[in-house]
């Protein structure tokens, strides 16, 4: 804030000023920067999250995959077993 010593605009009155404003806006940049670097450290943080349930969703797809292929395998058993009841009476009990 500008304060004028007697109501008069000095040179040095003015330059204090102007060191005044320069120390503020650097203070307030410098504030502004740390924020941006928590900011990043918070993309990075969800960045990894992310990366984690990436990880686990595609763990779950193997999974899902895998029951595919275990109920195909049951589906092949079947047609098998009722095959086999065509030829032999009785087997498809088993």
């Amino acid at each position: 804030m500008l304060e004028l010593a007697g109501g008069v605009l000095t040179p040095t009155t003015l330059a204090e000023a102007r060191g005044a404003v320069v120390l503020e806006g650097t203070a307030e940049v410098e504030g502004l920067a740390e924020v941006v670097e928590g900011l990043t450290e918070e993309v990075d943080g969800l960045t990894e999250v992310l990366d984690d349930l990436t990880e686990v969703l595609e763990g779950f797809t193997e999974v899902v995959e895998g029951f595919t292929v275990v109920t195909a395998a049951e589906e092949g058993f079947a047609e098998v077993a009722e095959g086999a009841a065509d030829v032999v009476p009785g087997a498809a009990a088993t």
